[in-house]
């Protein structure tokens, strides 16, 4: 399991569940960017704030732990992408 989000400089950053960290990588070639490392191994989900901050989630279910299920911020110097509002209706 692993989510993403798309800075404005269209990289990709992915939580990579099981692997104590988020993944910068390149939305055109796949390569290794950069690495926020984690203090929590299942890292669950990421997302970009209007800062440039990237929220970093961390699953707790059936775990234990100083750092499951936690929320941490880590400041990345880029914004997050274009979005695209809908309806659902």
């Amino acid at each position: 399991m692993s989510t993403n989000v798309q800075d404005e400089e269209d990289n990709l950053w992915v939580a990579i569940w099981g692997g104590y960290r988020v993944e910068k990588r390149s939305s055109e070639t796949g390569a290794l960017l950069a690495v926020v490392d984690v203090p929590a191994e299942h890292v669950s989900s990421c997302c970009l704030i209007g800062n440039q901050t990237l929220l970093i989630t961390s699953s707790g279910d059936g775990l234990s732990g100083e750092h499951v299920g936690k929320l941490f911020a880590c400041p990345v110097g880029v914004s997050a992408g274009a979005f695209y509002p809908f309806s659902a209706e």
